[in-house]
């Protein structure tokens, strides 16, 4: 049959264990499609996965990678396993390794108790991220 797309979608799909050498599998079949998958877990983000996205032609540079907030604080209030730090250093790592890459994302704004401050946090982190 011919393909034009293959869509991955999960929560925290790349969570799967040996996530790259699924996708490393499922591009080696025959046909000219595209693969992308969505939505991506910045925790479970390694350097192999960035390897395959960087080397393999039939997976798509576009990743979904949740911020969800740019406030520390609120992120451990939501149960994130990561640091708006930890975010950045893996958008700036994928960039590196993937200039073309497209970046989308999701926040939350108006989480219970968020004040003007970490509001402005999460702002002031969408600005620092080139292109987001």
């Amino acid at each position: 049959k011919k393909y034009k797309r293959i869509i991955l979608l999960g929560e925290n799909v790349n969570s799967y264990p040996q996530f790259a050498h699924l996708l490393k599998k499922i591009t080696a079949l025959e046909g000219g499609f595209a693969v992308s998958f969505l939505a991506a877990n910045p925790k479970n983000f390694t350097d192999e996965l960035i390897n395959e996205i960087a080397c393999n032609p039939k997976l798509e540079k576009y990743l979904h990678l949740p911020l969800q907030s740019g406030d520390n604080e609120i992120l451990k209030k939501m149960r994130r396993p990561y640091t708006s730090q930890e975010y950045l250093r893996l958008v700036e790592k994928i960039k590196k390794k993937i200039p073309d890459v497209k970046i989308a994302t999701d926040i939350i704004v108006g989480f219970p108790g968020e004040t003007k401050k970490q509001f402005q946090n999460t702002v002031n982190l969408i600005k620092n991220v080139d292109p987001f």
